[in-house]
């Protein structure tokens, strides 16, 4: 993930409206999700963050996803390299009479 500031001001532009930029915080992970980037703007500037966990990987779900919500807690826990988005899993149907 080689991108500084100006190329997530630049997606999170894009993608998003100002009012949904104002106050909140994008996170970018890495393809082999060892490295996330947080992007936040304030009053005062932007802020590049970044976060590399050394043996484990982040744990997000295996489907695409382009947005989601969290909230604080969940993002803290989500830095420490536990899971926190659960997915929807399927009903196992096999074998199921109706």
């Amino acid at each position: 993930m080689k991108f500084g500031i100006k190329k997530a001001q630049i997606l999170v532009s894009l993608n998003f409206s100002p009012i949904e930029i104002s106050r909140s915080v994008f996170i970018f992970v890495s393809k082999n999700r060892k490295q996330v980037k947080i992007y936040y703007e304030d009053d005062y500037g932007y802020w590049l963050l970044q976060n590399k966990l050394g043996s484990n990987k982040f744990k997000i779900p295996d489907q695409d996803i382009s947005s989601l919500e969290i909230k604080p807690q969940q993002l803290t826990m989500f830095l420490k390299g536990l899971e926190v988005i659960e997915t929807k899993k399927k009903p196992n149907l096999e074998g199921a009479c109706f």
